[in-house]
């Protein structure tokens, strides 16, 4: 009996993966990584290093053999005074990579494209160079051409744009989501056949969608497609090409009555895009850990097709998020595991499979846990780490023709749309004249608190969210 509860206990423990820091982060704030894998094998991992008040793009390139990283450079991709970066996303491209960033100069927001290989980075190619601002950049290569998607609020609005780098040459700029509307955040995915495919949420009829669009390969764009309609908020879309399928990964989340501020619910959505619209695997929400509290997930497909997801769950109530592993193996979740003991902020990890070893990279910090632990030092003094782990698969279910049914969305009612529109908050804004100028009236909320906040953390938004 002693022998039965012991078995029990020890089954129960997490499993925690090979965990190394990676290397070039002495002195600084880091933050935000990605993790890719080039052609010749390499791996490397890019983030956001704050330091002496100035961002720097840091990369590292590895190699993963025998269950163990080997570094082998690091480098200061860009940087220096005055320089601010955001949203870092490594790409794969031939036998290097294309490090794309948002970088501020001068109060103007543009995207780059930095090319970087095993001798290290290259020379940044401005992809736009105008007053808007151009953030939240993704990309996708395929024979030689990076394609690249952003969020832009040139015109007036947000609106979503592509672009791309041939040969060291720019691509034409193009519009890619309606105009006069809100839209945020895109994805990009390259299918085999050359046709690029862009994803992104939009705000409209009082709440937020899913949006896709297609460009073939001579160059013709589909029709605006919208892939969800749940009366919540659908965001953070993220494409993920697999053979001849397209995968779409986004967030469901909940308010509760008008405080925008917090979403206390929050889900991953996993499904197929077909021309019957969305399908799931079955069963998604009786059997998948994705449709309890989870967000900003990673996927991947193993060489055999299996799906691993690579997502964040809360350190409840308020103390951060902790990163987890799950699969699909086309008719069973494998149970998450767990890379690490360790908790950080609401950022998406980076996966890679490396045969029956996957390897992430996440951002983990020292911030205080409770209010207790809320010392002034506790914060200013608090490191923020990006750390490197290999978690073994190689139990996992064999991999067996996917069963997938139509996705049945959230039916969960939003209640800060409906108030939106029993106030009259859609309306045109009111507007008058003084001395000379025309003043409009809005309204919005100017007190809120973020997920960098010890308050309620792991409902918070984060300060773009909140935005």
């Amino acid at each position: 009996m002693r022998i039965a509860i012991l078995f029990l206990i020890l089954c129960s423990l997490p499993c925690f993966g090979r965990e190394t820091v990676a290397a070039g982060q002495d002195g600084r704030f880091n933050d935000q990584p990605s993790l890719v894998r080039a052609a010749d094998g390499s791996i490397y991992v890019a983030w956001n290093g704050f330091r002496d008040g100035a961002d720097e793009l840091m990369v590292a390139r590895y190699e993963f053999s025998d269950g163990e990283w080997r570094h082998l450079a690091t480098w200061r991709a860009a940087g220096g005074k005055g320089t601010y970066i955001l949203d870092p996303k490594a790409v794969a491209a031939g036998n290097g990579i294309y490090l794309l960033y948002a970088a501020e100069r001068n109060r103007q927001w543009d995207i780059h494209a930095l090319p970087c290989g095993p001798e290290g980075p290259g020379q940044a190619v401005a992809l736009t160079a105008d007053a808007a601002a151009d953030v939240k950049p993704d990309g996708a290569w395929h024979n030689g051409t990076l394609w690249v998607a952003w969020e832009s609020n040139r015109g007036g609005s947000r609106q979503v744009l592509l672009s791309g780098v041939r040969n060291g040459k720019l691509l034409p700029v193009e519009s890619v989501s309606a105009a006069g509307k809100s839209n945020y955040a895109p994805s990009v995915a390259v299918r085999p056949n050359g046709a690029v495919a862009v994803a992104w949420h939009s705000f409209r009829e009082s709440n937020y969608d899913i949006f896709l669009r297609q460009r073939s390969a001579p160059g013709t764009w589909g029709q605006e497609l919208r892939l969800t309609r749940a009366a919540t908020i659908d965001r953070h879309a993220l494409l993920q090409a697999q053979k001849d399928d397209l995968w779409l990964f986004y967030e469901n989340a909940q308010m509760k009555g008008y405080r925008t501020g917090a979403t206390p619910q929050r889900r991953v959505m996993a499904a197929r895009v077909t021309p019957r619209g969305l399908e799931a695997p079955k069963g998604y929400r009786e059997s998948c850990p994705l449709w309890t509290r989870a967000e900003n997930a990673t996927p991947a497909f193993d060489d055999v097709g299996r799906l691993w997801v690579a997502y964040l769950v809360p350190r409840l109530p308020r103390a951060g998020w902790e990163v987890r592993l799950t699969g699909y193996n086309g008719e069973s979740w494998h149970a998450p595991l767990t890379p690490s003991s360790m908790k950080g902020m609401d950022r998406r990890p980076g996966l890679l499979l490396a045969g029956k070893t996957a390897l992430l990279a996440y951002q983990v910090d020292e911030f205080p846990e409770t209010w207790m632990d809320n010392k002034p030092e506790a914060t200013s003094e608090a490191r923020s780490r990006i750390m490197l782990a290999a978690l073994d698969i190689s139990q996992a279910a064999p991999a067996v023709a996917a069963r997938l049914e139509t996705l049945v969305e959230p039916g969960e009612p939003f209640d800060a749309g409906e108030l939106r529109l029993a106030r009259g908050e859609d309306s045109e804004a009111p507007a008058i004249e003084y001395r000379g100028k025309k003043l409009k009236l809005f309204y919005g909320d100017l007190h809120t608190h973020s997920d960098i906040s010890v308050c309620i953390r792991c409902a918070d938004q984060s300060v773009d969210e909140n935005y």
